[in-house]
C-alpha cells in the first residue's frame, strides 16, 4: 500500500513538470508572437512614416527648378516624419526618378531594391526617405538586432499645361465664322448673347471630371486607347458632351450657376442632328480629337483645367459637319459676289507637358464674283460678256508646341512655339465644276473643291486639283485662266515671347497673345493673284495658254520661246513677230470691246495701243548672242538666253508685269481687275486678317503632383 502511495505521487509530480513546460513554452510563443507582432507594427510605422515624409518633401521641389529647393524638401521631409513618429531619425536626398533609370547600390539593410532613383542625376523631381532603426524595446531579454529598414521614393509629376492655338475665325466675335457656324447649327446669338457666351471662357473643367461625368471614373495610369474604346466615350454626341459638361460643373460647386444656365440654353437652341454628332473627345498627333497630349503625358493632365469656351467652339467645330456658310458684307461695287467657308478639321486643346502640341482648326474659304448673280447679268449677257472668278483660299491648320513651362515664377508660365501652315489660293475650275465655263454655284460651292498642294508641294493641273476655267467672257472670246498660288509659305516657328502667364480674375491679357508670321505680306498677297490672272489672260490672248502660279515677265517668256527647235525654242526674232501679229488681233479686240459698249457698262478707260514694241530692231543681235551662249552650255544655254532676253527687254515695260502690249490688256481689263482687287482686299479683311496670324491662349499650368513611385 505505501509502494502505491510512492508511485501515484511521482506520477502527480511528472504531469505537473509537464503542464509546466507547456505553459512555459505557450508563454515564450506568446511573447515571441508579441515581439514579432510588435516589430511587424513597428515596420508598417515606419513605412507609413517614410512614405508621408517623402510626399511632403516631394511637393516642396519646383520642377525644373533650382537645387536650392532640395534643401527645404528635406527640411520638410524631416519635420513630417517627427509628426508622424516622434524620435524617428531619417535619411532623405534628392534626386531623380523615372522608370528608364537604373537602380543605386542600396545600403545591406535594405536588400536589393528598384527604385529607379538617381542622385547623380541634374534634373531634381523626387525625394527618397530612408529609415534603418530600432524601434524602442518591448521585450529586451530576447536577443538579436531589431534593426528597421523601410524607404519611399516621391516623385513629382511632370508640370502640365492646357493650352489652344486658334484660327483668328473662330473668335466669338462680329464678322468671325464662329457665330455663322452656331447659326448653322441652329444658335443665332445676339450682342448679348456673344457678351454672355464669352463668359464661358472664365469656366473651366477638367478631363477628370469630364470623364467622371461620362460615368468613367479613372484610377491608376490612363490609356487613351483604352478610354477611346469605353462606350460613352466612343459614342460620345455634342449634346452628351454638353450634358457632361453640364454635370462636371455641378459636381465642382462653387458660383457656377450662369455657365450651367449658357450651357442649358446652348443645348436647348442646338438643332437634333447637331446635338446627335458624334465627337471624338481624346486624339493625337495622327488622330484629331478635341483633347490631344494625354496620351503621352498620362494622368498627369487629368486635372488639368480646359476652358468651356475653348471646349463648346471645338465643339461646334465637328457638329458644324463641314458646312459651308456665308461671309457677310462682302457686296462689292456692280457685281454679284459670294462668299462662304467650312471647316475642314476642328481646332483642338492641348493638354500635357513639354512637347505637347494643338493645332488649328483647317478653313477653307470659297469666294465667287460672277456678273450673271448681278443686276447687270442680262445686259452683259446680250453683249456677250460676262465675269466668273471662282476662288478658294486654303487655310492649312497651325500648330502650337510646348516648349517650355516655368514653376519657379510666383505666376506660372509657359512657352508656346506656334508655325503657321501655309495658305494657298486658287482661281480657275476645280473638282465638281463640269465645265470650263460652269457658272452653276453649286458646282463649286462643295466640299470637294479644294485648293491644296500635292506631295511636291505643287498644285496639279488635274481634275483633282484646278484646271483652266473661263473667268472672263468679252463679246464672246472666252479668256481661260489657272492660278495656284501660295499666300503664305511655311513659316519659321515663332515663340510666345513674353511667355503667357497663367489665366488671371480679372483677365489681364497676359495669358494670350497673336503670333504674327515672319514673312506674309497681304497687299503683295493681293498684287500677285490679281498679277497672276492677268498674265493668264494675257496668255490666253497669245495662244500661250501660260498655267503659270507665280506672274512675273520670265513666266510669259519661258511660254513664248516654247521648248521646240531642239529645246532652243523660238528665236528673239519669231517671238518679237509673234507679238506683232498678236497686236493686230488686240487691235480688233479694243474696237469690239469699245463698240460693243463695255466702256460704258463697267466705267473702265479704253486707252489706245500707244508704242508699238521697243528694242524689236536689236532682236538679231540679241539672237547672235544666245547662239553663242550655245558654244559653251548647249541648247539649254540658248533657250535661256533667249527667255531672259525677252522678259528683260522685249517684254519689260516699267510695271512687275509686261511692257506696252501688256499694258494695253491691263487698260482694257482694269475695271474688272480693279474690281477683283477690291474684292480680295475685303474678303481677307472679313476674315479678320487671319492669314499668318494665330492666337494662343495658355488655359492652366499644373506644376505637378507628388506620388509614391517604386
Amino acid at each position: 500500500m505505501h509502494h502505491s502511495i510512492r508511485s501515484t505521487a511521482r506520477r502527480q509530480a511528472g504531469s505537473v513538470l509537464v503542464n509546466a513546460t507547456i505553459a512555459l513554452s505557450l508563454l515564450v510563443i506568446v511573447l515571441v508572437g508579441t515581439e514579432l507582432g510588435y516589430l511587424f507594427f513597428m515596420k508598417r510605422e515606419y513605412q507609413k512614416t517614410a512614405d508621408l515624409a517623402a510626399l511632403a518633401g516631394a511637393q516642396q521641389l519646383t520642377p525644373s527648378g533650382p537645387t536650392t529647393s532640395c534643401q527645404l524638401a528635406r527640411d520638410t521631409a524631416a519635420a513630417n516624419a517627427q509628426q508622424n513618429l516622434a524620435s524617428t531619425t531619417i535619411q532623405s536626398e534628392c534626386g531623380n526618378w523615372a522608370p528608364a533609370n537604373s537602380s543605386e547600390t542600396a545600403p545591406a539593410c535594405f536588400g536589393t531594391v528598384s527604385d529607379h532613383f538617381r542622385t547623380t542625376l541634374p534634373e531634381i523631381n523626387a525625394v527618397r526617405v530612408r529609415i534603418a532603426q530600432a524601434p524602442p524595446t518591448l521585450l529586451p531579454f530576447f536577443p538579436g538586432t531589431r534593426t528597421i529598414c523601410v524607404q519611399a521614393v516621391a516623385a513629382l509629376d511632370d508640370p502640365v499645361a492646357a493650352f489652344t492655338v486658334g484660327s483668328r475665325l473662330l473668335r466669338l466675335e462680329d464678322n468671325t465664322i464662329l457665330p455663322n457656324l452656331l447659326k448653322a447649327v441652329g444658335v443665332d446669338l445676339s450682342a448679348t448673347d456673344l457678351l454672355s457666351y464669352k463668359g464661358l471662357a472664365n469656366t473651366s473643367i477638367t478631363p477628370s471630371g469630364l470623364l467622371k461625368a461620362l460615368g468613367v471614373p479613372i484610377s491608376g495610369d490612363i490609356d487613351v486607347g483604352t478610354i477611346n474604346q469605353l462606350a460613352a466615350v466612343k459614342d460620345l454626341t455634342l449634346g452628351g458632351l454638353i450634358d457632361a459638361s453640364i454635370t462636371a460643373l455641378q459636381n465642382q460647386g462653387g458660383v457656377l450657376g450662369a455657365s450651367v444656365t449658357i450651357l442649358q440654353d446652348l443645348r436647348a437652341r442646338l438643332t437634333v442632328a447637331a446635338l446627335q454628332t458624334k465627337v471624338q473627345l481624346f486624339g493625337n498627333d495622327t488622330t484629331p480629337g478635341i483633347l490631344v497630349g494625354l496620351d503621352s503625358t498620362g494622368n498627369a493632365a487629368l486635372n488639368a483645367k480646359v476652358d468651356l469656351l475653348s471646349l463648346v467652339t471645338a465643339g461646334v467645330s465637328v457638329a458644324n459637319g463641314q458646312n459651308l456658310v456665308a461671309i457677310n458684307d462682302l457686296g462689292v461695287g456692280i457685281l454679284g459676289v459670294q462668299a462662304k467657308a467650312s471647316i475642314v478639321e476642328p481646332p483642338s486643346i492641348g493638354i500635357g507637358g513639354v512637347g505637347t502640341k494643338a493645332k488649328t482648326a483647317q478653313i477653307r474659304v470659297y469666294l465667287r464674283i460672277n456678273s450673271s448673280q448681278s443686276i447687270l447679268g442680262p445686259v452683259l449677257a446680250i453683249l456677250g460678256t460676262g465675269l466668273d472668278v471662282p476662288l478658294i483660299i486654303e487655310l492649312a491648320q497651325s500648330t502650337g508646341v510646348l516648349t517650355n513651362i516655368n514653376c519657379q515664377a510666383p505666376r506660372h508660365n509657359a512657352t508656346i512655339e506656334v508655325s503657321s501652315s501655309q495658305a494657298n489660293i486658287c482661281v480657275g475650275r476645280f473638282h465638281d465644276m463640269t465645265a470650263i465655263n460652269d457658272s452653276n454655284a453649286a458646282h463649286f460651292f462643295t466640299n470637294n473643291n479644294r485648293c491644296s498642294p500635292n506631295s511636291t508641294g505643287v498644285i496639279p493641273d488635274t481634275d483633282d486639283g484646278v484646271r483652266r476655267h473661263a473667268l472672263l467672257t468679252l463679246l464672246g472670246l472666252p479668256l481661260t485662266v489657272r492660278v495656284g498660288l501660295p499666300l503664305l509659305a511655311s513659316q519659321t516657328p515663332v515663340a510666345t515671347n513674353p511667355p503667357l502667364n497663367v489665366p488671371s480674375t480679372p483677365p489681364d491679357g497676359t495669358s494670350m497673345a497673336t503670333i504674327n508670321a515672319t514673312t506674309i505680306d497681304l497687299a503683295q498677297s493681293i498684287s500677285n493673284i490679281v498679277d497672276a490672272i492677268a498674265a493668264g489672260i494675257l496668255g490666253d490672248l497669245l495662244g500661250q495658254g501660260v498655267n503659270s502660279g507665280t506672274a512675273s515677265p520670265a513666266a510669259l517668256a519661258s511660254a513664248l520661246v516654247g521648248t521646240g527647235n531642239g529645246g532652243k525654242g523660238k528665236s528673239i526674232s519669231q517671238v518679237g513677230s509673234d507679238l506683232r501679229n498678236s497686236k493686230a488681233a488686240i487691235d480688233q479686240l479694243n474696237a469690239r470691246l469699245t463698240n460693243g459698249g463695255l466702256l460704258g457698262l463697267l466705267g473702265g478707260v479704253l486707252q489706245g495701243v500707244g508704242n508699238l514694241l521697243n528694242g524689236l530692231l536689236l532682236d538679231p543681235l540679241a539672237d547672235v548672242g544666245c547662239e553663242a551662249a550655245g558654244l559653251f552650255g548647249g541648247a539649254s544655254a540658248v533657250r535661256q538666253c533667249r527667255v531672259n532676253h525677252v522678259a528683260n527687254v522685249t517684254l519689260a515695260g516699267g510695271s512687275n508685269l509686261l511692257n506696252s502690249l501688256l499694258l494695253t490688256v491691263i487698260d482694257t481689263l482694269k475695271p474688272v481687275l480693279d474690281l477683283l482687287s477690291d474684292v480680295i482686299a475685303k474678303l481677307l479683311a472679313a476674315l479678320g486678317l487671319s492669314l499668318g496670324q494665330t492666337d494662343v491662349s495658355l488655359l492652366s499650368v499644373d506644376c505637378g503632383v507628388a506620388k509614391l513611385v517604386n
